[in-house]
């Protein structure tokens, strides 16, 4: 590799044809150069020419090379230099007149294709070949799959020839036309350039810039941009050529899509260009979320397309803080996602989302989060119902897309039958017709919603409860009787607490929770002496079953069916029943048919009524 100073400067580059036995002389100068070595070197030799002679005059050294006569081995490329510096221009001396074309190709795009031309000639040239600067040969004989020469047919003094040629780097070749022993050569270079691309990955909205990068020619090229859309404003910053490389820039504003544009360089008329591309990406949540009331929100950013290291594009993540939570929100930025997380969401909120991307431009994303719950409004059924109404409300603020969206469906037997559900105010309610048998007893009935295609499913549980209280009490002479209620068989639900009654007036209240269950809980009124109507109300929690008990003495007055002791009486208007002449208790199952509701995720389920009588314990 030579270096070449500009300032030393041949007198003419060209191609002289001469005749062996003639004069050839060959000149170059040098500007402010005193005392230099000024010598001549022959076909990119690294041994000086010595047939030389120096002048000084006017700041300018000239040496000029004279041959006298010139021989064949005269004949070659010539350049002056100093050291190991040599002039850009050169003469090429030849027997024949011998004109080349070079060729100037893209990296990578294929061969390249060197052309020579003889004229003339005084007879066809007994060889022609290729040469590199490494010494190897190419003929037209020896062509492989690397290269290929083609010679051309001599005719009136003139031939042709090419090579095809695949080379990643520049190099310089020399096609060789050997005529009457004398050779006629011209040295062709061919320049190898490479565009290297920088694209772009942008967020949607925010300003970007690419570049185009050419290298490998000597020459200054021209470039220019191309394609995207005229709707983008663009702005084209080119660097000073410099090192072999010319480096372009094309600024585009506020990118709303995917753009490709094109840089285009002509060097010394051969045109390459590449296209870059300008990406778009974009973050995104649900407009909407439809949450149960305390349950962890969940939100995740979505990309579009998928980023690998979104971490890369997204800065400065936080969010608003106008919102009703238990707890401060966890933001996650992970490789290719992005989560925000609360605990518990108690009350609908509007969640804002705010993040810088790779640019520094600030974005936000809204998501408005809809809270329902479900509330339990059960009642149980009595003895003797043959077919109870399944009952399921969900309860929230929801939106009029939403409502449009709503469906229900009830899941019996592995099948799932679909509703039309009655939509009021904020609550969605569904009801199922379900035939109460021995089957049905502790079954389980799925029933939900499909909110915008999402599910909200929950489990409804059929509990029958067996309730034995004292029907009918004797009171004999001045002794006493207790009274009671036994609650068993519930698998579900524990009792809360007894309240009795005699007439209106309360005559005791007992807390049932803890007392065993689920094994039979049992509730005692004891010391009962007087006659009288008594009551005794088990609540259940989800609801309320009412036994009256009638309490006569022998040889007493008739009990007051409705106010024996003076008070307001029975709501239901039951009676007690006599005629036994001992104090005895009667023990009377009642089963009792009562809803529990497994939540699975969220809402709750009820038996509502039945189709045979009201849902109350006489």
């Amino acid at each position: 590799m030579y270096a070449y100073i500009r300032n030393i400067e041949m007198l003419s580059e060209e191609y002289k044809v001469v005749a062996a036995g003639t004069k050839l002389e060959l000149s170059c100068s040098v500007k402010n150069y005193t005392e230099a070595a000024l010598v001549w070197y022959k076909d990119n030799g690294k041994q000086p020419v010595a047939d030389h002679t120096l002048t000084y005059k006017n700041f300018i050294l000239t040496s000029t090379l004279t041959y006298d006569p010139i021989q064949t081995a005269n004949l070659g490329e010539y350049r002056c230099g100093i050291g190991d510096s040599r002039s850009k221009k050169s003469t090429t001396v030849s027997s024949v007149t011998v004109s080349a074309t070079g060729a100037t190709v893209m990296k990578g795009s294929g061969r390249a294709t060197l052309k020579c031309s003889l004229s003339n000639a005084s007879s066809q040239p007994s060889s022609v070949f290729w040469i590199d600067d490494d010494g190897k040969q190419y003929k037209s004989t020896d062509s492989t799959s690397d290269y290929k020469v083609v010679v051309g047919t001599f005719n009136n003094g003139e031939q042709s020839t090419s090579l095809e040629i695949q080379t990643a780097d520049s190099a310089v070749y020399t096609c060789n036309f050997v005529v009457n022993g004398l050779t006629g050569s011209r040295r062709v270079p061919v320049t190898v350039v490479d565009i290297k691309t920088t694209s772009s990955l942008v967020h949607k909205g925010s300003d970007t810039s690419i570049q185009c990068r050419l290298e490998g020619t000597s020459t200054a090229p021209t470039v220019a941009w191309s394609g995207g859309d005229s709707g983008h404003v663009t702005t084209v910053k080119t660097d000073d050529f410099a090192s072999k490389a010319l480096v372009t820039s094309l600024q585009v504003k506020s990118v709303q899509k995917d753009l490709t544009y094109t840089c285009t360089y002509d060097v010394q008329g051969s045109k390459f260009a590449k296209e870059v591309q300008v990406e778009i990406y974009e973050l995104s949540i649900p407009a909407t979320y439809l949450l149960e009331r305390e349950r962890t929100l969940t939100i995740e950013v979505q990309t579009q397309p998928e980023i690998p290291d979104i971490a890369n594009y997204v800065k400065q993540s936080d969010v608003s803080a106008n919102v009703t939570v238990d707890g401060k929100p966890v933001i996650t930025v992970g490789k290719q996602t992005v989560t925000i997380t609360y605990t518990k969401v108690v009350a609908p909120m509007e969640v804002t989302y705010r993040y810088t991307d790779s640019s520094g431009t600030a974005h936000q994303l809204t998501s408005v989060v809809h809270v329902v719950e479900f509330r339990d409004s059960k009642v149980g059924i009595s003895d003797g119902v043959q077919e109870a109404q399944l009952e399921c409300t969900m309860f929230g603020v929801l939106t009029e897309d939403m409502k449009k969206q709503v469906s229900s469906f009830w899941t019996v037997g592995g099948k799932k039958e679909f509703k039309t559900p009655v939509i009021s105010g904020s609550s969605i309610t569904t009801k199922y017709d379900m035939a109460v048998t021995s089957s049905t007893v502790d079954g389980a009935v799925a029933c939900g919603f499909s909110v915008q295609g999402k599910e909200y499913s929950h489990t409804a549980k059929l509990d029958i409860i067996s309730i034995k209280c004292s029907e009918k009490v004797e009171i004999v002479g001045d002794k006493t009787v207790q009274l009671t209620c036994t609650i068993s068989d519930s698998k579900h639900i524990e009792p809360v607490k007894a309240v009795w009654y005699k007439g209106s007036a309360q005559q005791l209240n007992q807390n049932l929770k803890g007392a065993g269950w689920p094994n039979p809980v049992t509730t005692t009124l004891p010391a009962i002496s007087t006659a009288g109507s008594y009551r005794c109300s088990v609540d259940m929690g989800i609801t309320e079953f009412t036994k009256t008990i009638a309490v006569t003495k022998k040889g007493g007055a008739p009990v007051d069916p409705v106010d024996p002791g003076g008070g307001d009486g029975d709501a239901d208007g039951s009676t007690g029943e006599s005629g036994k002449n001992v104090a005895l208790i009667v023990g009377v199952t009642v089963p009792v048919i009562i809803v529990l509701i497994g939540v699975v995720v969220v809402g709750y389920c009820c038996f509502k009524k039945h189709r045979t009588r009201r849902a109350r314990l006489t």
